[in-house]
């Protein structure tokens, strides 16, 4: 019986033994499932799998069986991980060898350029930019955060991009002591969307005396404003200027419900207007005197008002909106103070186009201004009220005054009050004409604003003295100028700098169509690329010539019964302008080489050009030299 036991107590100890032992594997063999359980989870949560499916199945067993492996993705070779060239590159270099949790290769899209180098950012390329480079986009920006370019000059081209700048809470795009210019040489535009009041689409400032800060705007420019910010548009200068240059393109500025003005003319600044359009339109569901839209407003930042400055000159310059109080220019005043303050219309289209009970202004002074207004060229049509708004009818004097250019809607009484001694109005074509200036010139400077108040086609009259107008703006006007004699003497460009090509020129009557010089010496020197750049056509009657000349007349070029006294060793003239030069009982003082008949190849038209010359006297120091040295074989001439 002790025995029995002895072997049934020894049974039992064994049944535990295997039983624990059963337990213990069991548990090791779950706690293995669990770990690969666990790998192959984290796998698929990061992407990857061992058979590159993304899963997270595991591979390499039989079902039932846990995989002992790492679960790895499949890696791509290099050439697999390379992105493509354009507009994109990798942040980094990819490795081929890259195993679980790695991130794939980030590529970088580059939205503008400068030359062959691409940037991440638009204010990346401007800060990386130097002066005089041009940014180019390369696909389309919305900006939300202020752009600035300080101390640089800037062209900025989006191409056949979209600039959008949609800033919220402060100026659309800062020019501080710099220079930027707008462009689009393919189909692109900028869309300005800001909101903030107070805030401007375009900031134009300058702060350093020694510095003129720009914009240029040359493409095709959209400029969309809510009505509660300041401008579009707004230089402003504490020392120093601020200039902006409208040259080409459309600007559009749009809203409703408030007072709006395109462009803010503030202290030390001047608004150029030469070419494109400008087309401002603000609706309100009612009429009143509040309504304002401005087109251009001159109004001072510091209790003060002093130089500034509105040309317009060319272009088409549209104002109006539903019951709209349209403005092109308004002169406000803080205190009353103001100097060196002018507007001057001198071409192009300024149309108003106020709708349902909205009026329309050319010239609206606010309170006492003592700002100058001229009018002498271009035309004024649409609905036009007044030429001067009438909630300044209190005021005797509004400063303006016209001597020329087309008007319509105008009647008779309401232009009397604006045109000096000596000019008229016809009411029926809408012309004003001043006739001849009978008074002698006698400086540059007065030259200067007998041109701004000269009408198309008026003839101003000089004394013996020295003139010029270079650095003038062109008045975009036919004129006739006639000198006292050859005590009369033009100088024609600066005579103290070549910087060369046609820079050497004098631009001061650039498109305009004709010009007369009688009676004067026109004087010039022996650099090549002198003349007037860009005259339609010119005449020069009974003038003397002193020196070398090559811009005259683009499409014909007269000189009749005048004297050519060349440099010695040099032309008296250079054809390279016109299409029809001719010279009629004219006289030549040279050295052996009169005029230069000859165009570069690269500049060589198809159609013949034309030289003519008839009754002139060829006086020479050398013999054996032609008078007409015609030598190029890329141009047909008919001499």
């Amino acid at each position: 019986m002790r025995h029995m036991r002895s072997r049934r107590i020894l049974a039992m100890l064994l049944a535990l033994s295997m039983i624990f032992g059963l337990l213990t594997t069991t548990a090791l063999a779950d706690n293995e499932v669990d770990q690969n359980t666990s790998n192959v989870g984290e796998s698929a949560a990061n992407g990857t799998s061992e058979s590159g499916s993304g899963e997270g199945q595991s591979s390499g067993a039989s079902d039932g069986q846990p995989s002992q492996e790492t679960n790895k993705k499949d890696v791509p070779t290099e050439e697999e991980t390379t992105p493509e060239e354009k507009k994109t590159t990798s942040s980094e270099e990819g490795d081929p060898q890259a195993g679980e949790g790695e991130n794939p290769t980030e590529e970088t899209t580059y939205v503008a350029s400068i030359g062959e180098q691409g940037y991440a950012s638009l204010d990346a390329a401007i800060q990386a930019a130097a002066s005089g480079a041009t940014v180019t986009l390369l696909d389309n920006v919305e900006l939300t955060a202020t752009l600035t370019i300080s101390n640089k000059d800037i062209t900025l081209d989006v191409d056949s991009n979209t600039l959008t700048v949609s800033v919220s809470n402060g100026d659309g795009i800062v020019v501080e002591n710099a220079t930027l210019t707008l462009a689009s040489s393919g189909t692109g535009k900028y869309v300005f969307k800001c909101s903030a009041r107070n805030s401007d689409g375009i900031y134009v400032n300058n702060t350093d005396a020694s510095t003129t800060s720009t914009l240029n705007l040359n493409g095709d420019v959209e400029i969309n404003v809510q009505a509660s910010v300041n401008s579009a548009i707004h230089a402003y200068a504490t020392a120093g200027n601020a200039i902006v240059n409208i040259n080409g393109g459309k600007i559009t500025a749009t809203g409703s419900g408030k007072q709006f003005k395109a462009i803010h003319v503030d202290q030390n600044a001047t608004l150029n207007m030469a070419g494109g359009e400008l087309d401002i339109t603000v609706d309100f569901d009612s009429y009143s005197d509040n309504n304002d839209v401005v087109g251009v407003l001159i109004f001072g930042n510091s209790s003060k008002q002093e130089n500034c400055h509105v040309v317009i000159s060319d272009g088409i310059f549209k104002v109006g909106g539903k019951n709209a109080f349209a403005q092109v220019v308004q002169v406000g005043m803080v205190n009353g103070y103001s100097e060196n303050c002018d507007v001057s219309i001198t071409g192009g289209t300024v149309k108003l186009e106020p709708t349902e009970n909205g009026t329309g202004y050319v010239y609206a002074p606010y309170k006492a201004s003592y700002a100058t207004a001229a009018i002498s060229g271009g035309t004024v049509t649409g609905t036009v009220t007044a030429l001067v708004n009438a909630y300044i009818s209190d005021v005797t004097n509004d400063g303006l005054t016209v001597t020329g250019g087309t008007f319509t809607n105008i009647s008779a009484d309401e232009m009397s009050k604006y045109l000096p001694e000596g000019t008229t109005y016809d009411e029926t074509t809408g012309k004003v004409s001043s006739g001849s200036s009978e008074k002698l010139i006698e400086t540059s400077e007065e030259l200067a604003e007998a041109i701004a108040n000269a009408a198309d086609g008026d003839t101003i009259k000089l004394a013996e003295g020295e003139f010029t107008t270079y650095s003038n703006t062109s008045p975009k006007k036919s004129l006739t100028f006639v000198g006292s004699g050859e005590g009369t003497v033009w100088t024609i460009g600066d005579l103290d700098n070549t910087p060369g090509g046609e820079k050497n020129g004098d631009y001061s009557f650039d498109g305009c169509d004709t010009i007369t010089f009688k009676n004067m010496t026109l004087k010039s020197d022996g650099a090549d690329y002198r003349g007037f750049i860009r005259i339609s056509n010119t005449i020069v009657d009974d003038c003397v010539l002193s020196g070398k000349t090559a811009y005259w007349g683009y499409e014909t070029a007269k000189f009749i019964n005048s004297k050519f006294n060349a440099p010695e060793g040099d032309y008296a003239l250079w054809d390279y302008s016109s299409k029809s030069m001719s010279f009629d009982g004219c006289e030549f003082n040279i050295s052996g080489k009169g005029v230069n008949v000859y165009v570069e190849a690269g500049n060589a038209g198809t159609d013949a050009r034309k030289v003519e010359v008839k009754d002139c006297t060829v006086t020479s120091t050398k013999e054996n030299k032609a008078f007409l040295n015609i030598k190029n074989s890329t141009q047909a001439y008919d001499v």
